[in-house]
């Protein structure tokens, strides 16, 4: 069972992750098919996160927070680059790269290979295939501070039109 457990929380895991990347950045469908409906996410470091995203994110909040994030990539992945995991407390940690691509918009080019880094812990319900709690751990200076503020001016140069 925990040889099974362990592959089943792995694969959770990897597909939760790859749901943010390309064709569709951000794609809320493929990522919440791997939630389940009660989960919650977490950004950290707290302090540094602007209101409402500084408490629990439930899934009407998240789906808004993907879609305004999405809609001004082109492309993104989030390369792996660490997995742990950790069947008694179902859990699993993943070091991830991101790399970023923007659309052109207004005044503004096109801009390929943005990176940053990020740190999650993800819970696993019971049985390993949903997740029921992220913790997320980024560089606020690289999302807050260009990322947001990119994904604001992209919103309102297409009034919100993705």
């Amino acid at each position: 069972m925990s040889d099974q457990l362990y592959e089943t929380l792995k694969q959770t895991a990897i597909a939760h992750i790859k749901g943010y990347e390309s064709p569709t950045p951000f794609n809320n469908e493929a990522i919440q098919q791997r939630r389940t409906p009660e989960c919650v996410h977490y950004l950290h470091p707290v302090e540094s996160i602007p209101a409402p995203f500084n408490a629990a994110i439930k899934i009407g909040q998240f789906t808004g927070f993907m879609h305004f994030f999405g809609g001004c990539l082109d492309r993104f992945s989030l390369p792996i680059k660490d997995l742990v995991i950790d069947v008694r407390q179902r859990t699993v940690v993943a070091r991830l790269g991101a790399i970023f691509d923007f659309k052109a918009f207004g005044n503004e080019p096109k801009e390929e290979g943005y990176t940053s880094e990020y740190m999650v812990l993800m819970e696993m319900e019971e049985s390993g295939t949903k997740v029921v709690r992220v913790e997320e751990f980024l560089d606020p200076q690289r999302l807050m501070g260009y990322v947001q503020l990119r994904a604001q001016r992209y919103a309102q140069n297409t009034n919100g039109q993705a």
